[in-house]
This record gives C-alpha cells, structure tokens and sequence, in this order.
C-alpha cells in the first residue's frame, strides 16, 4: 500500500496539484491539517483540521488499511509524542501521522509509526518543502517512509 501524506500547504491548491501530478499509483492520500480549504476542495485527500482551518471540523480521523490503523491528527492538539502515542494506542492505531511542526519526521516511540511529512509551505529548519510517502507491504506490514522536496 502507497499512502501519499501531506500538511501545511496553508491555502496553496497549485502545490497539492503539482504534489498530485508527480505522484502516481497513490492508494490513500492523506492531509495532516492546516490546509486552510474546504474538505470538498482537497479531494482526494481525506484531512483533518489543524490550528489554521476553519472548513474543516474534524480534528482527527482514525483510517483502517489492512495491516495498520491510522491516528492522522494535525498535532497541535497532542503537542508531544506521548500525548501521540497514548492517543494512537488508545484507537488501537500503529501509526500516527501529524502535520504542525512544518519539519519532516519519522519516529518509532514505544512501538508506534510517528510521521510528520514536512510542510508543503513555508517549512522550517533549512527543509524544502516536502511531502512524504508510506509504504505499507501488503505481505509483512514492513513500514518504509520517503520523504521527497518540491524545488
């Protein structure tokens, strides 16, 4: 399975659809928040909302996929990865993905997937603005994270 993640394009559309138009054989896409668009507008990405939405009220979704649940949250709220890994645990949740920090992580914390892809705008810490792609293996489950910048 190839989850496209994404966060913080803060009202950019151009940049998720050139985001969209690199990337190819996508099974789920996924928004971690601070989207500032309608939930209508960022299809096909399922999103949360982060400290700068107001059209989108959800502000985390649980997402089922064969081998893994999802906690994908914006993070704002959670604000460290305990609060993510207790929350994540509490839905039953493998991974976490997150947005806020506008920095691209991958973390494994008390045996919990903790992904933030970077920022699509205005990143921080010297990083490009970036996005990231899961591969989940259908097979083992194996978790493998790439980060990839937009130039």
């Amino acid at each position: 399975m190839r989850i496209l993640v994404v966060s913080d394009n803060h009202y950019d559309e151009g940049v998720l659809q050139e985001v969209l138009l690199k990337e190819k054989n996508i099974d789920l896409y996924l928004h971690a928040g601070d989207s500032e668009m309608s939930e209508a507008a960022l299809r096909p990405f399922i999103s949360v909302k982060g400290n700068n939405d107001y059209l989108i009220n959800v502000p985390f979704r649980i997402i089922n996929t064969t081998f893994y649940n999802i906690y994908l949250t914006h993070g704002h709220l959670e604000r460290n990865y305990k609060t993510l890994v207790t929350r994540a645990k509490y839905h039953d949740c493998k991974i976490v993905i997150h947005g806020h920090t506008h920095r691209s992580s991958f973390k494994k914390v008390d045996d919990v997937f903790i992904v933030c892809p970077g920022a699509l705008n205005y990143p921080r810490g010297g990083e490009s603005r970036r996005y990231a792609i899961i591969e989940i293996d259908d097979k083992n489950g194996r978790v493998d994270v790439k980060f990839f910048d937009l130039l």
